[in-house]
């Protein structure tokens, strides 16, 4: 009789208790069918003003959603996973003084594009898609799954895995751009830029607003020499640039009237200055444009970072 008991209750063991213990140990999965592991991290929701603890790979689900368009080869999703994996990586290391932790409500990173990457959510991204919402959502989450924890390093650190959208042929030097060096976020030569439809930009005004926006910079400025002594860098965007008299930085000229790019022609016709500028965004580290032809013609995710991030090594990351 003794056996018989203890024989129900092995059984009672095994079907109630062992599947709890398995599912404890690999992991369960939320309401959005994500396996939610110890990894978490605490996420600045700006539009919402709350901070949530979110796990990793769901957060950068979501960086995708808002980074790069579904509609992209799934290599160069995987791409951009590994990418913003990194980046998130390399941001929370960064982001552990007071200043920082005050704008992020004392959260690990945020959602604001400007200071760290865009998100969106899973809600948000229904309501973009619409129709092919399931589809788009179910590939972006399999890209970053398929990569889950991988991330570039250099000399065993995490990278600065800066990305943009487009540039007009090669990638920037991060020293052209932000004055300091990196060794792997050097100029490579980047095809199918042309296919963004944010290829070419112009930026019309008239010949009193760009001297006004100048002279809100310059004052002391000589209107007889309008443009002169442009240099160029590596990439091909404005280095230096003189106008009326003042030798301009392109990246300061960029951010004075807002344009796509540095990489920017100008020219003067009675009283209408037009910059006509090519890419979109700083240009440095992996084109997202240049990341989908590679892998439209053939290529995977780790040979599209490798081509962009010279030198860098993947490996899994261990948030102990």
């Amino acid at each position: 009789m003794k056996n018989i008991f203890l024989y129900i209750f092995v059984v009672i063991v095994l079907i109630f208790f062992v599947p709890y213990f398995v599912v404890s140990v690999k992991g369960i999965k939320n309401e959005k069918g994500i396996k939610q592991e110890e990894n978490t991290i605490s996420v600045y929701i700006k539009d919402e003003d709350i901070v949530l603890d979110i796990p990793m790979e769901e957060y950068i689900i979501n960086v995708v959603c808002a980074e790069m368009p579904a509609l992209f080869e799934t290599e160069a999703l995987k791409a951009q996973a590994v990418a913003a994996r990194t980046y998130t990586v390399s941001k929370i290391k960064a982001n552990k003084n007071e200043e920082i932790l005050k704008a992020h409500k004392n959260a690990q990173i945020c959602t604001d594009s400007t200071h760290c990457q865009a998100y969106m959510s899973k809600d948000e991204a229904y309501k973009k898609w619409g129709k092919d919402a399931d589809s788009f959502y179910q590939k972006i989450s399999d890209a970053v799954l398929l990569t889950k924890g991988e991330i570039l390093t250099y000399q065993n650190e995490p990278i600065q895995a800066v990305f943009h959208s487009s540039n007009s042929g090669r990638t920037e030097n991060a020293k052209d751009v932000w004055g300091r060096d990196f060794e792997y976020l050097v100029s490579v030569v980047s095809d199918g830029e042309d296919l963004s439809p944010r290829y070419e930009n112009e930026y019309v005004t008239t010949y009193e607003n760009f001297k006004n926006i100048i002279l809100n910079e310059y004052p002391d400025i000589d209107e007889s020499k309008f443009v002169d002594n442009i240099t160029y860098t590596r990439g091909g965007a404005v280095d230096s640039i003189n106008i009326f008299g003042k030798s301009i930085k392109g990246t300061k000229v960029r951010q004075m009237f807002k344009l796509s790019s540095a990489n920017f022609e100008i020219k003067k016709e009675n009283d209408i200055v037009t910059f006509k500028s090519y890419g979109y965004g700083h240009g440095v580290g992996m084109s997202q444009y240049g990341a989908n032809f590679m892998a439209s013609e053939g290529k995977n995710y780790k040979q599209i970072l490798e081509n962009y991030y010279n030198g860098t090594t993947i490996l899994m990351y261990n948030p102990r």
